[in-house]
């Protein structure tokens, strides 16, 4: 009976979800010379794991859109407007989270979360 317990634990530890959430803040280049440089938010989710999450400019801010890299610098999504949401399956070790238009003023939320079984942890 302790053997049947073990494997049915092992199997749970295999298909049990847990979710990670991110958050962040991202900008674009600061305009003119000696401007800021761009905040960018970088995720590593575990490979095959569901992505999704939301992003919105700040009040008052230029629509500068939101683009998601994996880790060869591909674009797998690209939004050129004031909010929207996204959703992708990982299959790439890193994620880069950046602004669509490289210099601009104003700010972009994003948050989102990932799932993956405990094992992956």
């Amino acid at each position: 009976m302790v053997v049947g317990v073990g494997v049915v634990v092992v199997i749970a530890l295999f298909t049990v979800p847990v979710t990670s959430s991110f958050s962040g803040t991202i900008t674009a280049a600061g305009v003119g010379l000696g401007g800021a440089p761009p905040q960018k938010l970088f995720i590593s989710p575990p490979k095959g794991a569901p992505v999704s999450g939301s992003f919105s400019t700040a009040p008052g801010g230029l629509a500068l859109g939101l683009a998601i890299c994996d880790s060869s610098g591909d674009v797998i999504y690209s939004n050129n407007s004031t909010s929207g949401s996204f959703g992708f399956t990982a299959v790439s070790s890193l994620y880069t989270f950046e602004t669509v238009r490289p210099i601009g003023v104003g700010s972009v939320s994003v948050s989102g979360s990932y799932s993956s079984p405990i094992l992956f942890f």
